[in-house]
């Protein structure tokens, strides 16, 4: 019997201990690092004492109706009409799509707080609704929710809105779809297509076909459409290659309609070294000094029946300050590979650049010539900038 009892004391105290420290926990729960702001403790408000009191005008804003590509934000304006310091703290959003800018974390007794939201659409035409919390210290209303609602409408829109081949074989055609839906109650027609880049257009197809009702029961509100197949032909360079769809349509509220498309080439050659990102087929080199410059060793890995015949040679680089070198080849695991090493380097002195692939420049690039049957070009772009 006194073991009964004294296990029964222990699971007790277990138990208030635990909904203790749960206690503890809920009391700072709005104060820890997971709100975006130091761990802190909150200003005591004493009962009978000096209190703030949160005001507000409006939780809710309608955005009405927007486009696609467009967004909205809308102010919502927090007061204190109590005498002491009113506390804001972000309490979450929704979606990331939403985001709010607190321009200050303590509002004055008779001051006001402005709170930015920002809303930008997702890929989906229709109704949204998406929330922003923020937790105070008026002990009368610890939460508020502030509420975004609108309508998002297109005349059309690709879907996807960007295309990527995640497996591309040097040799062999890849296809993949996209749609072009068009949300007006109109006769839609695409008259026309281009390619953007006029050097790899002729690798690139496009096949068009009226979507049948059924097919459209994805988007509700789409009235019409075409799935478009898109096939990459053999003959682009191994590595990352980028191309722009844009198509003419019959309609005067949206005569254009564009679609990126990339990928990575790939084969029985590979790339590895220090900052190499096979995903993007880029050399990362970063910012480097004209003084010193920069060397960076690559090795071109060649397997399959054809790497015992298989060399290489730079035909084109960018930019001009910047030399490709090759080593020589030599065999490695018991002969099943070849290895080429390639040397990429700038030396003291070189002129500024920037390659970093922003508004101010364009990456650098290194086209290979190779040997292999299937593998005529062998590309690799170079993320770098040279400063003073």
């Amino acid at each position: 019997m006194k073991m009964f009892f004294g296990l029964a004391f222990t699971v007790a105290l277990g138990i208030a201990l635990g909904m203790g420290l749960a206690n503890l926990r809920l009391g700072k729960l709005w104060w820890t690092p997971e709100t975006g702001l130091d761990e802190q403790t909150p200003p005591a408000v004493q009962a009978g004492g000096p209190q703030p009191k949160l005001v507000i005008d409006e939780v809710k804003h309608d955005f009405g109706t927007l486009d696609i590509k467009s967004g909205g934000n809308h102010d919502f304006v927090l007061s204190n009409a109590g005498d002491a310091p009113l506390r804001l703290i972000p309490g979450g959003t929704s979606c990331n799509c939403t985001t709010s800018d607190f321009e200050d974390k303590e509002i004055p007794p008779g001051g006001s707080e402005k709170i930015t939201i920002t809303w930008k659409p997702a890929e989906r035409v229709g109704l949204y609704q998406q929330t922003v919390k923020v937790l105070t210290n008026d002990p009368a209303r610890q939460e508020v929710t502030l509420t975004v609602v609108g309508k998002i409408t297109a005349s059309t829109q690709f879907h996807p809105v960007e295309l990527v081949f995640s497996r591309v074989t040097a040799n062999e055609p890849a296809v993949a779809e996209a749609r072009l839906l068009c949300y007006l109650d109109k006769d839609f027609k695409i008259l026309d297509h281009q390619w953007s880049d006029k050097t790899t257009a002729d690798n690139f197809e496009m096949a068009l076909k009226p979507l049948a009702v059924e097919q459209l029961k994805q988007w509700p509100t789409a009235v019409s459409g075409y799935l478009a197949s898109i096939t990459v032909k053999p003959g682009l360079p191994q590595g990352p290659f980028r191309q722009k769809l844009t198509v003419t349509t019959n309609l005067a509220e949206a005569p254009k309609m564009e679609l990126p498309i990339e990928g990575i080439v790939g084969s029985e050659i590979s790339i590895a070294g220090a900052g190499w990102d096979a995903d993007r087929g880029t050399l990362n080199v970063g910012a480097v000094s004209s003084n010193q410059g920069f060397k960076r060793q690559l090795l071109l890995i060649v397997r399959g029946p054809h790497r015992h015949e298989v060399t290489f040679k730079p035909i084109e680089v960018f930019p001009n300050s910047v030399r490709a070198t090759l080593g020589p080849r030599r065999e490695i695991n018991q002969g099943l590979v070849m290895q080429t090493p390639l040397v990429i380097e700038a030396p003291p002195g070189s002129p500024t650049v920037n390659c970093l692939g922003s508004e101010l420049g364009k990456l650098g690039e290194i086209i290979l010539e190779t040997t292999h049957p299937q593998v005529p070009k062998l590309k690799i772009m170079l993320k770098l900038a040279i400063e003073d």
